[in-house]
């Protein structure tokens, strides 16, 4: 089975520290820092200058292989319902993230949003089920088709 490039090698951790933060881990820089993190030299649980929500999306950023389920490469659009999903418990002032129809693309966003403790919800938009990439290609994911939810 050929698996999809979920891209989580390119997860650029370097955008995310202020020099001041890299440099209070005890580092000179923040290249340093990160290459110790990649590398399993420093873990983001003992790096006590970082707030605790930092050191929580860091060390799930570390472990995305672990954490993402592997996802089939598929040539053909996989559609789901385009539904809005309740995570956590949300209510009316909650944020909506938003996102196509595919299932593949469900399958991983919801592993992911599992991880999560803030209410929000998730809105899948009919993009014949594309991939959130591909909707962007063939301009399935447009904002007309976002306002045909209303």
């Amino acid at each position: 089975m050929l698996l999809a490039d979920l891209y989580v090698d390119k997860i650029d951790l370097d955008r995310y520290f202020s020099e001041e933060e890299c440099m209070a881990a005890g580092f000179a820089d923040c290249r340093e820092f990160i290459a110790a993190l990649k590398a399993g030299r420093q873990r983001p649980e003992d790096c006590r200058s970082l707030s605790a929500a930092k050191r929580y999306a860091l060390s799930l950023a570390l472990r995305a292989k672990e954490i993402l389920p592997p996802v089939q490469s598929l040539e053909l659009p996989r559609p789901v319902p385009p539904e809005l999903y309740g995570i956590n418990e949300p209510d009316a002032g909650a944020p909506v993230l938003v996102t196509g129809n595919n299932e593949f693309t469900l399958t991983v966003l919801t592993g992911l949003l599992a991880l999560t403790v803030s209410p929000f919800y998730l809105l899948l938009v009919d993009c014949r089920g594309d991939t959130a990439d591909m909707a962007m290609i063939y301009r399935s994911f447009t904002a007309q088709r976002l306002d045909q939810r209303r």
